[in-house]
């Protein structure tokens, strides 16, 4: 009850902030990539954009340090040559000893790869293609925590100064990874009004649980995260962006 009361709180701040910013959100998920809160978008940034953030997910949600521990992503995203996103990401388990050289710092590295297959037309959705951290498909000695391979699609509609997203994907595995971030249907739906562009709020399903979250951007660089993982545990964090 505490948690949802202080989520609450939390857009509620954000809808007070609302002379702050008029920018259109478009920009990264807790995994680091652009999507929704969870799961990933055919969405891009504008090209030569770079961007940086720190996100932080409940231990209940992920293979990583066998679920005792909560995890923080350190990461950067670069989307270049209009059709192309790279990301790279440390993690690493929180509430460790780090004095005792067998629990802490304990990291793990991954990159992840998204390529734009179809660009959104006026009655057809964009379709993209993303990898997250392929190396362990080659290694069997690889950390076999965040591997996914996915294809998503993505159409918007407005209405009434309403602007409405609809995406929907399809995770598989292609080289029997042993465990997947995504595991077969996901998707979800934004609304975002013309009148305050800065702010987004979303729903998903990332084939495990349904997720809500809010997004704000502020001075058009600064974006803010907050949401419910399985409606219940709170999950965000902050990200900045740069356009070259």
């Amino acid at each position: 009850m505490i948690k949802k009361t202080l989520l609450s709180g939390v857009f509620s701040l954000l809808f007070c902030l609302s002379g702050i910013s008029i920018s259109e959100i478009q920009a990264q998920s807790l995994t680091g990539n652009s999507g929704l809160f969870h799961v990933p978008t055919a969405e891009m940034l504008p090209d030569r954009t770079i961007m940086v953030g720190l996100n932080q997910m409940p231990k209940q949600y992920t293979f990583y340090g066998r679920g005792l521990h909560d995890i923080r992503y350190a990461f950067i995203n670069i989307q270049f040559l209009p059709r192309v996103e790279l990301m790279f990401r440390y993690t690493y388990l929180l509430g460790l000893d780090r004095s005792d050289p067998t629990t802490g710092p304990f990291m793990d590295r991954m990159v992840a790869g998204r390529l734009l297959i179809m660009r959104e037309g006026d009655s057809w959705p964009a379709l993209l293609l993303g990898v997250h951290d392929p190396g362990e498909a080659f290694d069997l000695a690889a950390n076999k925590n965040f591997g996914a391979n996915y294809l998503v699609a993505s159409k918007g509609y407005e209405l009434n100064q309403f602007k409405t997203g609809l995406h929907i994907g399809y995770a598989f595995e292609i080289f029997g990874e042993t465990t997947q971030t995504f595991d077969g249907v996901f998707g979800g739906i934004s609304v975002s009004h013309s009148r305050i562009q800065w702010l987004k709020l979303m729903t998903e399903y990332d084939s495990f649980r349904w997720n809500i979250a809010g997004k704000a951007r502020i001075a058009g660089r600064v974006q803010l995260m907050a949401g419910l993982m399985e409606m219940k545990r709170p999950a965000g964090g902050i990200s900045y962006r740069v356009t070259l």
